[in-house]
């Protein structure tokens, strides 16, 4: 948003000092240029093109470095000095610079701005509309002698696939925000909220760093934004903090009354235990995360009055889709522990140990010791879903048969 903002900052500083600075009857390309290297941004350049300025109408047409062009007009009233003033910025890609970030070509902004200038303040009021996202400003103060803005805002991103460019991935659905901006000198602090995940999230960007309050959002609808598997049915709150520059933060949260959704986890479980985990209220529960820039570091813990769920040393590899974890779960002193790994779509879950299910195997197999009744150790052990060479092994190595599970 800090770069969104240095364009339209340009447009406005470009249309009001144009009518109203004291400058304004010399609009000489020197001097506008200084003035914007000066007081915005010393690597920007303004080349004016066409400049008309007929009674209360004005347009003007310009270049920001050469490159990208910019369309003004609309109408003043040089006594009251209040304009409404419609504009158009071509080319936004060829402004804008974002490290690892590239802007999806002919990106095009346009949009309407009225201001009044009382002194040397200026109220603003506009919007700016894209492929990308719609940003309304409200309610604005810009100071022409030292640029710094307030204003409140509304971001309205109606389709977040059209920021896979800065998030790296698809996502879905929509994101609206409301909240205020505020910039002194190289200082911009934004505090938003937004209410698209059915919960609320109250955030504090201050430069780079953002702090957020995560209050009872659906677990649900943020699966289905992030397009991750939906393993839990909850709300959740918790404390979010992130550096924008090094792509590091962490999470911290709980989630109240979760169910787990049915997977291959809870299928395999209730395979060989007999219990649905599926159908317990998880009263305890808590999610705890490291961010990096290509992976996810994650612990989850749930706990209901009978199970006890855990996921731990997990990985997510957010370039490649892909999950290394353990697990271990407890359910009135049967337990199952494992890994999983693969696609985080459909990944991999085997067993590494597991004393109930060791214990009733070797049960199985002290009851048919004869080699002749191997035939029926085999279909026994078919009851706990093992293969036919997984059966073999079962056999021989009854102690550590559950090596290399499924």
């Amino acid at each position: 948003m800090k770069k969104f903002l240095l364009i339209i900052t340009i447009t406005i500083t470009l249309i009001l000092f144009t009518l109203f600075s004291d400058k304004a009857n010399e609009v000489s390309k020197p001097y506008l240029a200084e003035f914007i290297e000066s007081k915005i941004d010393k690597n920007i350049q303004i080349d004016i093109e066409e400049y008309k300025l007929d009674y209360n109408y004005i347009t003007i047409l310009a270049k920001v470095n050469k490159r990208s062009p910019i369309k003004i007009y609309g109408r003043f009233n040089a006594l009251s000095k209040d304009l409404d003033i419609n504009y158009t910025i071509e080319s936004v890609e060829k402004i804008v610079t974002i490290k690892d970030i590239t802007i999806p070509p002919n990106t095009t902004i346009h949009g309407n701005i009225k201001s009044q200038i009382k002194g040397v303040e200026a109220s603003i009021d506009g919007v700016a509309i894209s492929d990308i996202a719609n940003l309304t400003l409200k309610n604005g103060k810009l100071n022409l002698d030292t640029m710094e803005l307030s204003t409140k805002f509304i971001l309205d991103i109606e389709n977040l696939k059209n920021i896979s460019f800065i998030t790296k991935r698809d996502l879905k659905g929509e994101l609206k925000i409301a909240g205020d901006i505020e910039k002194k000198g190289k200082r911009l602090h934004i505090k938003g909220v937004t209410n698209s995940f059915d919960g609320e999230i109250d955030f504090s960007l201050l430069n780079e760093r953002v702090s957020a309050n995560i209050k009872k959002i659906s677990v649900e609808k943020i699966s289905h934004t992030l397009n991750y598997p939906l393993i839990l049915s909850a709300p959740l709150s918790g404390k979010l903090n992130y550096n924008l520059k090094t792509k590091q933060g962490r999470l911290d949260s709980d989630l109240t009354g979760a169910r787990v959704i049915k997977n291959r986890l809870t299928e395999l479980v209730k395979k060989f235990t007999g219990t649905d985990l599926t159908r317990e209220v998880y009263t305890q529960t808590t999610l705890n995360a490291k961010l990096d820039k290509k992976s996810i570091n994650f612990k989850l813990l749930a706990k209901s009055k009978r199970n006890q769920i855990s996921i731990y040393d997990s990985k997510l590899n957010r370039v490649k889709n892909h999950i290394n974890a353990k697990y271990r779960v407890d359910i009135d002193g049967k337990d199952i522990k494992g890994k999983i790994k693969g696609d985080i779509n459909s990944p991999k879950i085997t067993i590494d140990s597991s004393k109930f299910i060791e214990k009733k195997v070797k049960s199985v197999i002290d009851k048919y010791i004869d080699k002749k009744h191997q035939e029926k150790i085999k279909s026994r052990l078919k009851d706990f879903g093992l293969d036919e060479e997984e059966r073999d092994k079962a056999i021989n190595k009854a102690k550590d048969f559950l090596k290399g599970f499924l």
